[in-house]
């Protein structure tokens, strides 16, 4: 919330207040606001708009969540992403993300993402998908739920159980969904653990890296390996043993996801991203994107 500007403070005397034993509570509150000469308090909008479409679903159990890289989640809708009871790793576009319960994860649309190392059979994790964010998010954000944020997850939670919500209950679940992702944001930062990231999950994030980089070239295994330091054939076995898929599979999953961005900026059209992204021609790409992404690729252009 902005800082109050130019506040004036305008102590009552015990003899210009009412009798307030008469009165209700929320005039006893309101007894208490002095009468200013000059007005000079002011309080400035937040300036985030409200979250479109807000959906909300809990996971009680592991095997709910897609825990293989052949089994990534793909939303066209920000997530946000809250342990209540069970910790895990949440592993966004390769990059990894240690969870504890009150810790919160909010992933962009179009993110590939999974999960590993949760804890315990029985879980319970909070997820809210919405069309926007109502905040400035950019990029994928890992928070921490203040006294505040609990409250307001509550109030969440009980309007979204409504079984027959009014327009009203509706307004009022998206302005609270809203408030949420503002007051996860003032939170205190959490400090980026890096010995849980790992040595493989860093070879991962240079691996993306190097795709972003090299996106419009449709280099073979080989060019990649020698791009971030690596042997194919080391690079190859980490991929195997560790993250459960084959480098190519990963490479083409990657170029789809980031074709994807770029089809829904809406600025090129199919088949100029398909030659920006690397492929050889407009069939394999739309083959290969139907495959990983599940629709066609002209349906995330904008119309």
């Amino acid at each position: 919330m902005a800082k109050l500007i130019g506040f004036l403070s305008f102590p009552m005397t015990q003899k210009n207040r009412l009798h307030q034993s008469s009165l209700p509570f929320s005039a006893r509150i309101a007894d208490r606001i002095p009468a200013p000469d000059v007005f000079l308090r002011r309080l400035r909008r937040a300036g985030f708009v409200l979250p479109e479409n807000v959906f909300i679903v809990c996971r009680r159990s592991a095997k709910h969540l897609p825990v293989s890289p052949l089994n990534h989640d793909f939303h066209h809708h920000w997530l946000l992403a809250i342990p209540l009871m069970g910790s895990g790793t949440m592993i966004v576009n390769g990059s990894a993300f240690p969870l504890q319960p009150s810790q919160t994860m909010l992933v962009p649309p179009l993110h590939l993402h999974r999960y590993i190392n949760v804890s315990g059979r029985r879980i319970l994790w909070l997820f809210i998908l919405s069309g926007s964010t109502g905040a400035e998010f950019t990029k994928p954000e890992r928070g921490q739920l203040s006294a505040g944020s609990r409250r307001i997850l509550d109030e969440v939670v009980e309007l979204w159980l409504d079984e027959k919500p009014d327009a009203a209950n509706c307004a009022n679940l998206v302005m609270k969904v809203a408030l949420l992702l503002f007051s996860i944001r003032q939170a205190t930062p959490i400090e980026e653990n890096s010995e849980a990231i790992g040595r493989d999950v860093e070879l991962l994030g240079r691996v993306n890296q190097w795709l972003e980089s090299n996106r419009a070239s449709p280099g073979s295994l080989t060019d990649l390996a020698v791009g971030i330091g690596q042997s194919e054939s080391h690079l190859r076995a980490v991929f195997r043993n560790h993250f459960g898929l084959s480098l190519g599979r990963y490479v083409r999953e990657t170029r789809c996801r980031l074709a994807a961005l770029r089809l829904q900026e809406g600025h090129l059209s199919v088949s100029q991203v398909a030659d920006e992204c690397g492929f050889t021609s407009v069939y394999a790409f739309s083959r290969t994107f139907k495959q990983v992404i599940g629709v066609a690729p002209s349906t995330l252009l904008k119309h």
